[in-house]
């Protein structure tokens, strides 16, 4: 595992959780005041990727490549008109 993190490290992010033995919401809440995240790079699975939906800022970006999301092999790309309203961002 300690790979993954050295070459995680070499690109150099803002920051970097290891959902293992952090708890990612608490770490996010504290990096970004309570607004989310623009990007998150996640390879854990279904379950994680579901729950990093709900830790994007508004216009975020998840990037997953899950063993097992659906049941076949679907991309998705969603536009929330609404999202903005609902967001609580200033911007």
């Amino acid at each position: 595992m300690q790979g993954i993190y050295d070459y995680v490290k070499q690109l150099a992010p803002d920051a970097s959780i290891n959902y293992q033995n952090e708890d990612v919401d608490n770490k996010l809440s504290d990096l970004t005041g309570g607004l989310g995240v623009d990007l998150i790079i996640a390879t854990v699975g279904k379950k994680e990727a579901e729950l990093d939906l709900r830790r994007l800022a508004y216009n975020g970006h998840l990037v997953t490549i899950p063993l097992i999301m659906f049941d076949r092999g679907l991309g998705m790309d969603v536009v929330d008109l609404g999202g903005a309203h609902l967001s609580g961002t200033p911007y």
